[in-house]
């Protein structure tokens, strides 16, 4: 699996909100490089659990509107006479 990027402008928004976070809840002051630099190890090591999830719920909802369609389609089977 290729790592998980990001466009510019969505990793400065995701960056800025970890150095907020920090700040606001931990006390802890960082640089915004530091912000970065901690929002790619988080993509790194927690990213894939989380985008492994969604594809595991997107799996499920896929499975169900399926199984829906085959269902349907056999309610359409007509009676044979032998």
């Amino acid at each position: 699996m290729s790592s998980i990027t990001f466009d510019r402008q969505t990793r400065e928004t995701l960056s800025r909100l970890i150095v907020r976070r920090l700040k606001d809840v931990h006390e802890v002051e960082i640089y915004p490089t530091d912000g970065d630099d901690l929002l790619t190890w988080l993509s790194d090591t927690l990213g894939p659990y989380f985008y492994n999830q969604g594809l595991d719920d997107a799996q499920a909802l896929i499975r169900s509107r399926v199984d829906t369609v085959l269902e349907a389609v056999a309610d359409l089977e007509k009676p044979v006479i032998r």
